[in-house]
């Protein structure tokens, strides 16, 4: 059974986040002031290396946040503009009274995918990019 016990917070930012306890065993004992002192000062250390430590990961956490949204802002970007040269190309078409196979052609050189127009009967009146038959999928 311990006959003496000196405990220590260990704080950090006004928080506590542990605790060192010393027990003393022999009859009569007690603590000297240099050994308080030095165990205050080594927890000292102990909570600005923590502190430290919190710091660094929750930098690395906002670090890893601000990329994600940077790459996500970027791709953003991209096909913001890509959009916007569609809009402005297929309105200058449109203004110089171009066909549906120019209009179409240019919306081909944006997109690069095969691009295929229909009538209000779903027959196809033009294409572009595909050589295949343009036959809808069943139950279209």
């Amino acid at each position: 059974m311990p006959s003496t016990a000196l405990a220590f917070p260990i704080i950090n930012n006004q928080q506590s986040f542990g605790a060192v306890v010393l027990f003393g065993f022999s009859d009569g004992s007690c603590f000297s002031p240099e050994i308080v002192d030095t165990l205050q000062n080594v927890l000292n250390y102990i909570s600005l290396l923590y502190g430290r430590y919190k710091n660094q990961r929750e930098a690395k956490k906002t670090k890893r946040e601000l990329d994600i949204t940077y790459r996500a802002l970027r791709t953003e970007h991209s096909q913001l503009r890509k959009t916007l040269d569609l809009y402005n190309i297929l309105t200058a078409l449109s203004r110089n009274n171009k066909g549906i196979n120019e209009i179409m052609s240019a919306m081909y050189s944006t997109a690069h995918t095969p691009i295929v127009y229909y009538d209000e009967l779903l027959f196809p009146i033009a294409s572009c990019g595909t050589s295949a038959q343009h036959v809808l999928p069943d139950h279209f």
